[in-house]
């Protein structure tokens, strides 16, 4: 999970998934499934680093929370079965993020409004709207 810095990030993406700060499991993951006490980020005040969660199956998932600011080599590693990019990212991390999805066949979910204006990030979802000249390659 990732917005543009560490504070979008613990104000918006961790605050609707584990709670408001000192509320948590009143996000969209229950308490009951938060295994023990998230792993904090170093330097911002309740922003949290990782999370254990219970699957339904039995597993367990680790939940991270990433800012764009930690720029793409943050974000290399292993596979991953969800990613959630909260505003637009630089498109060298969202690429990074569509490589960790393919080993597990995963899903990314971009929520985003273009404010960049016609970006490449956000043609990748708008191709339409791209100069004739870009969808072609011919001037």
């Amino acid at each position: 999970m990732a917005g543009d810095t560490g504070q979008t990030t613990r104000d918006i993406v961790q605050d609707a998934l584990m709670g408001p700060p000192g509320s948590l499991g009143q996000g969209l993951i229950p308490r009951k499934a938060i295994i023990g006490q998230p792993t904090g980020r170093p330097g911002l005040t309740g922003a949290f680093d990782t999370a254990r969660i219970a699957h339904k199956t039995g597993g367990t998932s680790l939940l991270g929370f990433k800012s764009y600011d930690q720029r793409r080599q943050s974000f290399q590693g292993t596979g991953k079965h969800v990613i959630w990019l909260d505003e637009e990212p630089p498109m060298d991390v969202y690429s990074e993020c569509l490589l960790r999805l393919m080993t597990a066949n995963g899903l990314m979910l971009c929520t985003f409004t273009p404010l960049l204006g016609l970006s490449d990030v956000a043609l990748m979802f708008l191709p339409s709207l791209a100069p004739e000249m870009d969808r072609t390659g011919s001037g």
